[in-house]
């Protein structure tokens, strides 16, 4: 809503669409990783995939 940049927002929206792939539309942007995450994390693993996401992307940005 504020244009901000929140990797906290983003690690949950990817968990988000990850349990629930039946709402991606077939042409989303980053499917086919969003798919990957769902089969790589059970639903009980969030705080993993909460940690690698936001580590990932302070590594990502580390390179720019």
């Amino acid at each position: 809503m504020t244009g901000e940049d929140h990797d906290q927002i983003h690690a949950f929206e990817w968990w988000f669409m990850s349990r629930n792939l039946t709402i991606l539309k077939s042409d989303a942007e980053q499917k086919d990783e969003i798919i990957k995450l769902a089969s790589k994390y059970g639903d009980k693993e969030r705080l993993k995939f909460y940690r690698e996401f936001l580590q990932t992307r302070a590594l990502l940005k580390a390179k720019l």
